[in-house]
């Protein structure tokens, strides 16, 4: 472990790549027996972030020579190494081998300089297009931006100057992996960006009323919100909307005076074509464009001077059962909210069970609990509220005597059904049965990459696609294909 001494105000715990090594920077005004007591305290945190780093795939120091492997993108090749008298250049003949040529008697370090070099070009080249795709997504623009090798972190950004520093490693990761290893800079309940006085900002929120019907684990969420505007203009703005990852959305709508205009999902290119003749028309537009992932957005005109645009929207989910109980999430965090406290803050959750329910409860917040024989319904309500923690009610149906069941939904003249199917448990203390082996499989592995994913959910994918491969026999065959908007396959057969 190593203590830095600082002239600053609060203690910092760091654990770096590649072995853990631990790193503690510590106020002047700290004694020695105070800092051991903080690691201390810490001795849990760290030990999982050393056996996360334990368990990641690394590579060795390359030697620079003909057979290494070397990555471009997320997919390995083969190095050849070729001496001749010429200026050094890498070159990809194929998908498997990569050529470095260079003069005769390079060393390794020369030869690693003119694969940077080459790794720098290939960034260099698909930099622009990201950044032109993530400054409409994030609300602002890129002032400069630069590539260099960092040991720790996939990129640095200088809000201030607007300058972005990105690391030379990426250009060996998958091209997916740019949007893959991103946090969601997205308002989660929702965010209405409208232009003052030059500068894009976003409305405080007014009121956010949130209602859902939960009937076995089918949950349908609706959501009415508002966005003061608060200047003496009429405004324009884009309001956006991050999906729950596993969500379809199914109603979206705003106020116009007293009226509700209910709007049509249409494809990005097609909403602003429909939007500018609407606008032209002095018309308040209903149309929700899907800007790819979980995001969508919806172009607002007019927002008019001192007053509040009303909006609502309606997505359905389905709450996987997990142990015996099932949980229903609602993101509350907002950096928005911290600065402008909501005036009103309404969830009303009504659950339904045709087995019952053994329980039900809100371990987040202190929200009132009302039973009945087979649903319940759990409120909450606060006024001038900021948020630190989402909503999450947790319930426990009764197991059904059989372990499958039927939803139904009729929607106009069409009608719908889910089949959920519950696995018994094991009468013997032996378990399940296990099973011979069959014949070799054939996998088809779809991995969500989209900005719906979190850091949590995120790791437990990684750590499910390591066990499900991992356990694969050597005759077994697989295709992996990373899903956002399109799909990204690792290799284009089995």
């Amino acid at each position: 472990m190593e203590v830095v001494r600082k002239d600053i105000k609060n203690l910092h715990l760091g654990v770096y790549p590649p072995n853990g090594r631990v790193r503690v920077a510590v106020p002047l005004r700290l004694n020695d027996e105070a800092v051991r007591l903080a690691v201390i305290s810490r001795l849990g945190w760290i030990r999982r972030q050393q056996n996360g780093f334990d368990q990641q795939n690394r590579q060795s120091e390359r030697e620079m020579i003909t057979g290494e492997s070397h990555y471009v993108q997320g997919r390995r090749y083969r190095l050849n190494v070729i001496e001749y008298d010429g200026p050094a250049s890498v070159s990809l003949p194929n998908n498997t081998t990569m050529e470095l040529r260079v003069r005769p008697g390079t060393d390794r370090e020369k030869r690693e300089a003119v694969l940077h070099r080459w790794y720098r070009q290939q960034l260099r080249k698909q930099i622009p297009e990201l950044v032109a795709k993530w400054e409409p997504e994030v609300g602002v623009t890129v002032a400069e931006w630069g590539i260099k090798k960092m040991k720790t972190r996939w990129g640095t950004c200088n809000v201030d100057a607007r300058r972005i520093w990105l690391n030379l490693e990426l250009a060996k990761k998958p091209a997916w992996l740019g949007g893959y290893n991103t946090k969601n800079p997205r308002e989660a309940m929702g965010a209405l960006l409208a232009q003052v006085d030059g500068r894009e900002v976003s409305l405080s929120l007014g009121y956010h009323k949130v209602t859902v019907d939960v009937r076995d684990q089918i949950a349908r969420t609706v959501i009415e919100e508002s966005f003061v505007n608060h200047t003496d203009e009429v405004l324009e703005g884009v309001f956006q909307f991050p999906l729950p990852g596993d969500a379809s959305i199914s109603n979206f709508g705003m106020w116009v005076g007293d009226r509700l205009v209910e709007a049509d999902v249409v494809e990005k290119r097609r909403a602003r074509e429909i939007y500018e003749t609407i606008k032209r028309e002095k018309r308040d537009p209903g149309l929700l464009e899907w800007a790819g992932g979980s995001l969508f957005k919806a172009r607002v005109y007019p927002i008019p001077a001192h007053s509040e645009k009303r909006i609502t929207i309606t997505y359905t989910q389905v709450l996987p059962l997990r142990r015996g109980s099932w949980e229903y999430s609602y993101a509350l965090r907002s950096d928005l909210l911290r600065a402008h406290p909501l005036r009103v803050l309404e969830l009303d959750l009504r659950i339904h069970s045709d087995a019952g329910l053994a329980e039900v409860a809100c371990p987040t917040h202190a929200a009132r609990v009302e039973r009945t024989a087979r649903g319940a319904r759990v409120r909450f309500e606060a006024l001038e509220y900021r948020p630190d923690r989402d909503f999450r009610v947790v319930v426990t149906p009764k197991r059904p005597r059989s372990g499958i069941r039927t939803v139904t939904h009729l929607r106009g003249e069409d009608g719908y059904f889910m089949v959920l199917f519950q696995p018994q448990e094991a009468a013997s203390a032996g378990g399940r049965t296990v099973l011979p082996d069959g014949e070799p499989l054939e996998l088809l592995i779809m991995a969500d990459t989209s900005g719906s994913m979190g850091p949590d959910a995120r790791a437990s994918q990684a750590a499910f696609l390591r066990a499900l491969l991992g356990a694969l026999r050597p005759e077994d065959r697989f295709r992996l294909a990373a899903c956002d908007a399109s799909c990204v396959w690792a290799e284009p057969d089995y």
